[in-house]
């Protein structure tokens, strides 16, 4: 799928795809599809990649800089997507972040390579109070 990016100067991954995104970007279509949380959006690639991927998810794009706030919804704009579908958040950490219903995602390494897993809602909520 081809997602032009739109990036300020500054901004993380500015000329390029960086190597953990582009390794990261297969494994989306296993997200299940609603409510969305892009941690550290950055430029808007997994954003735009997740909203391209299914009109009905609903993508929190969240990062502590305006630049790259401002980065992804010129991305989205790009990418001719529903402005419905992002929110566009400035947060100083995860106790920022909107507490969802659904499920949060992580990462893991295994001995198998990278994978995305899937956490409980309630586990977000352990982990932000580890914060």
């Amino acid at each position: 799928m081809h997602v032009p990016i739109c990036a300020l100067p500054g901004v993380f991954s500015q000329n390029r795809l960086d190597i953990g995104t582009a390794v990261f970007l297969p494994y989306l279509s296993q997200v299940p599809s609603g409510k969305i949380a892009d941690f550290g959006c950055g430029a808007g690639i997994i954003s735009a990649y997740l909203a391209k991927l299914n009109p009905d998810n609903r993508i929190f794009a969240l990062d502590v800089d305006a630049f790259a706030l401002a980065s992804t919804q010129m991305t989205f704009e790009h990418n001719q997507l529903n402005p419905q579908q992002l929110e566009i958040k400035a947060v100083s950490g995860i106790e920022d972040a909107p507490l969802f219903t659904c499920h949060c995602q992580q990462s893991a390494f295994s001995s198998r390579g990278f994978r995305p897993t899937m956490m409980p809602a309630k586990n977000c909520a352990k982990l932000r109070a580890a914060t």
